[in-house]
């Protein structure tokens, strides 16, 4: 699997599009999603890089969280990332 476009991403009109170090653009397009269906899913997808480093981050110290919540972020992380744990 090859690595996410970094973001930042933006969000205007019906598009959401960021561009990785080469140049290439990532998009996605509205075709067919609600209007508030569709702003919630380009918040999500603008956030996403955002709330992927900020998961690794977590269990980069020495965290003081539950092991469920480790868990939990490992496993969200791997998924992001296209790996099995």
């Amino acid at each position: 699997m090859s690595n996410h476009t970094p973001g930042p991403w933006y969000v205007g009109g019906d598009m959401v599009w960021s561009f990785d170090d080469d140049g290439e653009i990532a998009v996605v397009i509205r075709v067919h999603e609600r209007d508030q269906e569709f702003e919630a899913n380009s918040r999500l997808i603008a956030a996403a890089p955002d709330l992927l480093e900020a998961l690794e981050d977590l269990l980069g110290w020495q965290s003081t969280a539950p092991d469920s919540v480790k868990n939990a972020a490992r496993q969200t992380i791997a998924k992001a990332k296209g790996k099995t744990e």
